[in-house]
């Protein structure tokens, strides 16, 4: 009898649980510490931030920083080339095309570049030139206006994109190019910087003209395709012509290589090791020179002027040789941020279908990590 106890007291001990032995045990898992902003694309050669030099400690601080805005959508760091890190926030991932809204200008000065290249345009040449026949214009100094006023904002047209209200009716007209051929210049083309997409739209037009190919096939062919950007979406307005002001969506890795060709005066190389010289050099560093004064501060932007469809910044907190930097800028929060002393590439995307109060908070807060968390502590 003892032993029958014996031997049923151990049953009951091993089915719950308090024997020895516990093969149906959970197993122990390790835990994956690693930080969520390690790189996921392979389009791009990857590096660690130690290979690279550069502080684990600051960029966890701008990803926590990022990971707290609502709006945010993507942070990627690039140094020397290399992805170090790459994260997406809100849901989206590293495949979505997300808007890059007004950093489609900055596209555009590259084409602009490689068609002059081609001795189809140059900087002189006139709107008269391609639409004389085509429109009537509202005031006839308009005639004049050159592709060179087109790329630095200084066409002189009436213009206030301050708000979205003006942009919005513009995008929605039936004909966005005579929308703006019809205005009256309120300023002396050449003296007066004044924001305005409709104006580089008109650019866009001209190029493709000369090129006697639409804005996307041109850019595909020209600039993406020689990067290995496969997968765009552009915006097409009501006279059937692709949105040069602010249409394109692009991945944010593609974003990147756009950046890296920037930061390279328009040469890009690819995972093989072979360098292609896509964009005239010339053009990208006359894109980075400064074409207009303008001073002021934007958060943490120090503006230090505006360059062809480029802003250009500095930083007081970085030596006078460190300090400069070049910013493709996109409503609501889309940066292109080169840095060419350190040899970093930053990318951030941004919920753009918001209203200018929130399109604004969402641009300062993003310009100050890119600028505040990560070039002025660690670009040089």
């Amino acid at each position: 009898m003892r032993l029958l106890i014996s031997s049923l007291l151990c049953l009951t001990l091993v089915a719950c649980g308090g024997g020895s032995s516990t093969p149906n045990a959970t197993p122990n898992v390790p835990i994956d510490t690693s930080p969520a902003y390690l790189p996921q694309s392979s389009e791009i050669e990857v590096a660690s931030l130690a290979d690279a030099g550069v502080d684990e400690n600051v960029i966890a601080a701008a990803y926590t920083q990022a990971e707290s805005q609502s709006g945010a959508r993507s942070l990627l760091v690039l140094k020397q080339g290399r992805l170090l890190a790459e994260q997406y926030f809100n849901g989206y991932t590293a495949q979505q095309l997300l808007h890059v809204r007004s950093v489609t200008k900055t596209v555009i000065a590259l084409l602009t570049g490689i068609a002059i290249d081609d001795g189809l345009l140059s900087l002189d040449s006139t709107l008269g030139e391609f639409f004389l026949d085509e429109y009537d214009f509202g005031d006839v100094d308009a005639e004049s206006v050159t592709v060179a006023q087109l790329l630095t904002m200084t066409s002189g047209f009436e213009w206030d994109e301050s708000g979205a209200t003006l942009y919005i009716e513009w995008a929605q007209s039936e004909e966005p190019v005579e929308f703006l051929l019809s205005r009256e210049l309120t300023s002396t083309p050449g003296d007066t910087f004044t924001y305005n997409s409709a104006a580089v739209h008109v650019l866009g037009v001209i190029v493709s003209k000369v090129t006697e190919s639409t804005l996307r096939d041109f850019a595909m062919e020209r600039l993406f395709a020689p990067m290995g950007i496969n997968s765009i979406r552009w915006e097409i307005l009501a006279d059937s012509r692709y949105n040069g002001g602010a249409g394109l969506e692009l991945r944010p890795i593609d974003q990147a290589k756009l950046g890296l060709l920037i930061q390279n005066n328009g040469s890009y190389t690819g995972l093989d090791g072979s360098v292609t010289q896509v964009v005239p050099e010339l053009w990208v560093t006359e894109m980075k020179q400064e074409h207009v004064a303008l001073s002021g501060t934007y958060s943490a932007l120090e503006y230090r002027g505006y360059g062809y469809l480029n802003w250009l910044g500095t930083s007081s907190v970085l030596a006078e040789s460190d300090a400069d930097y070049e910013l493709a800028w996109g409503w609501g929060g889309q940066f292109i941020l080169t840095h060419p002393a350190s040899d970093m590439v930053l990318i951030t995307n941004s919920d753009w279908s918001v209203d200018a109060d929130q399109a604004g908070e969402q641009q300062r807060a993003m310009l100050s990590i890119l600028i505040d968390g990560i070039i002025n502590v660690s670009g040089n």
